[in-house]
C-alpha cells in the first residue's frame, strides 16, 4: 500500500510540474551547472558561486519568458565574458526568435524588466555607430588631430542577436615622427559600453 502510494504521490508531483511549466521555455533551457558539466565553473566559483549561479538561471528564464520581445526561452546561461568571480554573474538568454538578452543577477532573480539585445541595437542609428567609431579611432591614435578616414569605404553592419553594430574604416594618420600612415580599423558599437576598437 505505501509503495502504490508513493507511487501515485510521484506521479502526481511530475504531472504537477509538467502542468505549471511555462509553455515560453523549452524544456531543458533552465538546466543547472553540474560539477561534471562544467568543472572548470565550479573551479572558479566554487559550491556557493554555483548555486547562485543556478537559481539566477531558473529565475532568469521566467524573467525572459515574460518579455513580449522572447518568443521561447532556448537557452540561459553563465557568460564567461561578462561574469567575474566572486559577485558579478552575468547570464545570456536566447529565444527561438533570434532575440537575446543579457541579465545580471539581481535582474534575474528579481524578475526585472530588462530590454533585449535588439531594443538596445534600436537605439544606436548607423550613423551613431559611425561617429562613435571615429571619436573612438582617433582616440586611439598617436596623433589624433591627424586622422583622416576614407568616408566612402566606411561599412557599418547590424547584428540584432548580440546587439552590436560592427563598423570597418579606412584612413590615414601621422605617427609621433610626422610620417602619415594607412591604416585600417575594425569597431564594436553596443548599448552596454563604449565602443571596442581593433587598429591594424
Amino acid at each position: 500500500m505505501k509503495t502504490a502510494m508513493q507511487a501515485i504521490l510521484l506521479s502526481c508531483i511530475f504531472i504537477c510540474a509538467a502542468a505549471t511549466a511555462n509553455p515560453k521555455i523549452t524544456p531543458g533551457a533552465d538546466l543547472p551547472v553540474t560539477r561534471s558539466g562544467y568543472p572548470k565553473t565550479f573551479e572558479r566559483w566554487g559550491e556557493a558561486g554555483v548555486a547562485r549561479i543556478n537559481k539566477a538561471i531558473k529565475n532568469g528564464a521566467q524573467t525572459v519568458a515574460a518579455n513580449s520581445k522572447c518568443d521561447k526561452v532556448e537557452i540561459v546561461a553563465l557568460s564567461d565574458g561578462r561574469s567575474s568571480p566572486p559577485n558579478n554573474i552575468v547570464l545570456f538568454a536566447d529565444c527561438r526568435n533570434g532575440e537575446r538578452f543579457y541579465l545580471t543577477e539581481a535582474q534575474a532573480n528579481q524578475r526585472a524588466a530588462t530590454a533585449s539585445q535588439s531594443q538596445k541595437l534600436a537605439g544606436i542609428s548607423k550613423g551613431d555607430a559611425i561617429v562613435k567609431c571615429r571619436d573612438a579611432i582617433r582616440a586611439n591614435l598617436a596623433v589624433p588631430s591627424s586622422f583622416n578616414p576614407a568616408t566612402l569605404s566606411t561599412q557599418a553592419i547590424s547584428n540584432k542577436t548580440t546587439g552590436t553594430w560592427l563598423v570597418t574604416m579606412k584612413f590615414k594618420s601621422k605617427n609621433r615622427m610626422g610620417q602619415e600612415l594607412p591604416g585600417n580599423a575594425e569597431c564594436s558599437v553596443s548599448g552596454d559600453g563604449p565602443p571596442q576598437v581593433t587598429i591594424n
